[in-house]
């Protein structure tokens, strides 16, 4: 027979995993009806999950970073939360350098409870603070690395919350992906556009270029009549000169 102190430890251990459990569907339920929002802008998810995230996972801050363009050498971000907007209006990160791009070039997170003190500070009604956790996941769709999000908290984050975030950035990156090819295709289809209505007016040009060519034609065949009939007239009155 257990020791009924173990079969409590293990009955609460149990509920605990349970709770984490409920926790984790409830919350990939949640994310998942953000990113099915589809009546609004890539950026618009992007704010709205971040900002849940924060608060689902009790982090502090964190921040979304994308690469817009493969020829960027740096990533842009386009969601943040509880970063100094006033000093990073439009925060760029260079891929040469930096956590960040650490994570990008790795496609693995990163998880430091270290943090250097200048790297960056939550802002909180208490004034400022290094935080003493930090959380990288890069956003990755079919083993390409879109982009990277980052969050940082006053608490260490748990294991749960950790493999937690990894799903959520993991469901983001296919958002992201989609919203890319989304773009790409809109981009073709107007290029195609542009051309079938560039080759639609080079086939009026011709088409009028032919009826001029017609009518030019038709004006020689004329005149070209004309001179013939003159020529045969002036063939008539030398014949009839004596």
């Amino acid at each position: 027979n257990q020791h009924p102190d173990k079969l409590v430890s293990e009955e609460n251990d149990w509920k605990e995993q349970e709770q984490k459990r409920n926790w984790m569907n409830q919350g990939v339920a949640k994310f998942s009806d953000i990113m099915r929002q589809s009546n609004r802008s890539l950026n618009e998810i992007a704010m709205e999950l971040l900002h849940q995230l924060i608060k689902y996972t009790d982090c502090n801050q964190g921040g979304i970073f994308v690469r817009e363009n493969t020829d960027d050498e740096f990533l842009t971000m386009i969601a943040s939360y509880a970063y100094d907007r006033q000093k990073f209006p439009d925060k760029k990160c260079s891929l040469e350098d930096g956590l960040i791009a650490a994570a990008y070039y790795e496609k693995a997170p990163i998880f430091m409870t270290d943090i250097p003190d200048e790297y960056l500070a939550i802002r909180s009604g208490l004034g400022e603070a290094s935080p003493r956790c930090l959380f990288l996941v890069p956003l990755i769709s079919d083993d390409k690395v879109l982009g990277v999000i980052e969050l940082a908290s006053f608490n260490v984050l748990d294991e749960h919350k950790q493999k937690f975030i990894e799903k959520i950035a993991e469901s983001f990156a296919s958002t992201l992906s989609a919203s890319h090819l989304n773009n790409t295709t809109v981009k073709l289809l107007e290029k195609a556009q542009q051309q079938a209505q560039q080759l639609k007016s080079q086939e009026e040009e011709l088409r009028q270029s032919i009826e001029e060519m017609q009518t030019q034609q038709e004006e020689m065949e004329s005149k070209q009549h004309e001179l013939e009939e003159s020529e045969n007239l002036m063939r008539r009155i030398i014949d009839l000169v004596p």
